[in-house]
């Protein structure tokens, strides 16, 4: 640590009234030496808001972009060695009969395998033979689904046997965009994430368009930039690990997508869209493999959680926007744990340290332009 002069002053008075015999009580030469070894109190605030821990860190930009972001786990307590997958599929969909169309996800369907019958699979999305114009199941014709053929578990393989595995979900994203013609462009998108998760393809609807009456929703007119919408857990059950399909880790049925992007196209004319979904789970189990730690750290989750749950990041950003969202994300995380008064010792070269990690901090922060 690097001392001024006035400090490396105070220290030689120190330490000559000592050697001169001129022994000082012992609280003056602890103040002494206190003054002298004292940093500026901007550097001591800068050290108390150094922030999110890593864990945290990396956390909240799994959270924020499940499609390239870190593989991260929940760091919260109870903590255990994990597998951190993504899983993800693609596809087009479109718009039908009626010009409706959407793709929807439900994250709660991990396997690599699933039934269109049984409505187990992770998304639902439309083809040009849809005629209706709600968010319905795949018992509607030109409604399919489709699963992660990545993920490296069966359905047969999640359950509560000794060598099944139990999954929870880390983060999950859903988008799409135009890739038709510039000539047939046109309607609204209609996105959402369910605030209560409340699954939204069902049997009678409801209508495509309806979604739009949610303050979280996303409705803009059709254009070629991604449409987003980003999973935001909102309970306990939903950060434990659950041995069931469809069901969260409290054991609450979630059957169906509870995160949707629809489109009411133009008249009389099918358009196409490319979808993505992806997911990070975490896989727990004697079957679970590459299993690694997961640091716990509650302050900086609880941060984490705050920035995402108390904030519009539920609404669905086109890319021109999504960067901006997962920037004001960050810094709503990094802001409110700073506001708890996150405290750092600061002597001698723990501050040096402290200002490290702030600085190995920084190129991410620079990255995401906050």
């Amino acid at each position: 640590m690097t001392l001024t002069k006035s400090q490396k002053a105070r220290r030689r008075q120190a330490r000559s009234q000592v050697s001169k015999g001129k022994q000082p009580s012992a609280r003056a030469a602890m103040k002494t030496l206190a003054r002298a070894q004292a940093i500026p109190n901007k550097r001591v605030a800068q050290i108390q808001r150094a922030g999110l821990s890593r864990t945290a860190q990396q956390y909240a930009a799994c959270l924020s972009n499940p499609f390239s972001g870190p593989l991260a786990g929940i760091p919260d307590y109870p903590v255990t060695p994990s597998q951190k997958t993504r899983c993800f599929a693609r596809g087009v969909f479109s718009t039908g009969t009626a010009d409706r169309g959407f793709v929807a996800l439900n994250p709660y369907f991990p396997a690599n395998d699933c039934s269109t019958a049984a409505v187990s699979c992770p998304v639902l999305y439309t083809t040009a033979a849809f005629a209706g114009t709600d968010f319905l199941t795949p018992a509607t014709a030109g409604v399919l689904g489709d699963k992660f053929t990545n993920c490296p578990y069966t359905s047969a393989q999640i359950g509560i046997a000794i060598d099944d595995v139990n999954f929870r979900v880390v983060s999950a994203g859903l988008r799409a965009r135009y890739i038709d013609t510039v000539l047939n462009r046109g309607g609204r998108y209609f996105a959402l994430q369910s605030p209560g998760h409340d699954y939204i393809p069902q049997a009678g609807g409801p209508a495509i368009t309806s979604v739009g009456s949610f303050d979280t929703a996303y409705v803009d007119q059709v254009h070629t930039d991604w449409v987003t919408v980003l999973h935001r857990p909102i309970d306990a059950g939903e950060l434990a690990f659950s041995n069931t399909q469809g069901k969260d880790g409290a054991g609450i049925s979630m059957p169906s997508p509870y995160m949707v992007i629809g489109v009411a196209g133009p008249a009389s004319t099918p358009i196409e869209f490319e979808w993505e979904a992806f997911v990070v789970y975490e896989f727990i189990g004697a079957a679970a493999v590459a299993k690694t730690a997961t640091e716990a750290d509650p302050s900086g989750f609880s941060a984490v959680l705050n920035a995402a749950n108390s904030t519009v990041h539920l609404a669905a950003p086109h890319a021109g926007d999504s960067s901006r969202v997962q920037r004001g994300f960050l810094k709503d995380a990094w802001d409110f744990f700073a506001g708890k008064g996150g405290v750092v010792d600061f002597i001698d070269d723990r501050a040096d340290k402290a200002m490290d990690g702030i600085a190995k901090l920084l190129p991410l922060l620079l990255a995401l332009g906050i």
